[in-house]
């Protein structure tokens, strides 16, 4: 399996979509991973727009789209989804809420037999138990940042 992975988006839909140029995802042995952080800057809509169209194309276990630390603030303490919302983007209330419910399913961690895909890191110290030794808001801040193997 070839998997890609790709963070920190922030609304640069451009250069997203350059990026997907890259990946052959009808091919059944590729798959994404979207790591968070969507939103926040340049056109987030389109973004967010983009990566659900991609998931209903292809399916959410090829198109792998996980919560960062800016879908956290919309999802769970209720920031702004972009800067200017519904004054920039015409974006109605109804959509926003769309959105928000969405970014509210997101996993936290994806795993493979050798790998574990987040936005931030995992509580190393729990070692074999990261999965339930991790609290949910490391997945997508932890700080200070680390380097190991589990």
């Amino acid at each position: 399996m070839k998997i890609y992975a790709m963070s920190d988006i922030h609304g640069c839909i451009d250069e997203f979509n350059n990026a997907l140029k890259l990946i052959d995802l009808e091919d059944t042995n590729t798959m994404l991973i979207l790591l968070g952080d969507y939103i926040h800057g340049g056109d987030s809509i389109a973004v967010l727009d983009k990566v659900i169209e991609l998931q209903k194309q292809y399916g959410d276990q090829k198109v792998v789209a996980l919560m960062g630390n800016h879908e956290e603030a919309v999802a769970e303490f209720g920031m702004s989804l972009t800067e200017t919302d519904t004054v920039e983007h015409h974006v109605s209330p109804l959509a926003l809420s769309k959105y928000k419910k969405w970014m509210k399913k997101l996993p936290r961690y994806y795993k493979t037999d050798t790998q574990i895909f987040c936005h931030a890191g995992v509580d190393e110290e729990a070692e074999d138990l990261w999965e339930v030794g991790t609290d949910p808001y490391m997945f997508t801040g932890k700080f200070p940042p680390e380097t190991g193997e589990l």
